[in-house]
């Protein structure tokens, strides 16, 4: 049996919006949260065949590319790959990108933090924030969506922090 993972992003401050924009993440920002159809995915599975790359349908055959999906998401796929040591100094990190250090066990489990924990704790915004909190503020919500809606894991509550490190510029 499949089973899928997902969580709700609350709407995205309208002061972080563009930031969000320019970060190529203004169009995934509107998902948000969806429901997952746990029986076309099973379907999709057993139609998948995986020498090939492709989806065998009644109609022929389909393979999703990469295109497709950032048509659908509306994110970026040119620039520097997605890959990065994880050899970080997680506190110093977090502090620099995001604004606070994570108490151990109770948010950062290894190189993970926790989503509720992130989205509970992701620093509220003042009347009139400087521009530093506002990015801050935006990578926060940028590595929720991506726990919560472009890749969520399997423990359904926890994002790597590798990706924090991409948020930085």
């Amino acid at each position: 049996m499949i089973q899928s993972y997902y969580h709700s992003m609350p709407t995205p401050d309208p002061r972080i919006e563009h930031l969000l924009g320019v970060a190529g993440f203004g169009e995934v920002a509107k998902i948000r949260h969806f429901k997952i159809d746990d029986c076309l995915i099973t379907s999709l599975v057993e139609r998948w065949k995986p020498e090939i790359h492709t989806f065998h349908l009644p109609v022929g055959e389909c393979t999703v590319t990469l295109e497709d999906v950032a048509l659908q998401l509306g994110l970026r796929i040119d620039g520097k790959p997605v890959t990065e040591p994880t050899f970080y100094d997680w506190d110093e990190l977090c502090y620099e990108l995001l604004g606070f250090v994570l108490p151990k066990g109770e948010a950062l489990v290894g190189s993970s933090i926790k989503l509720k924990w992130l989205r509970d704790h992701t620093i509220a915004l003042s009347d009139e924030p400087t521009e530093q909190q506002l990015h801050q503020h935006c990578r926060a919500y940028i590595l929720g969506l991506i726990g919560c809606v472009i890749m969520p894991e399997k423990s359904g509550n926890r994002i790597h922090l590798m990706y924090l490190p991409l948020l930085a510029d």
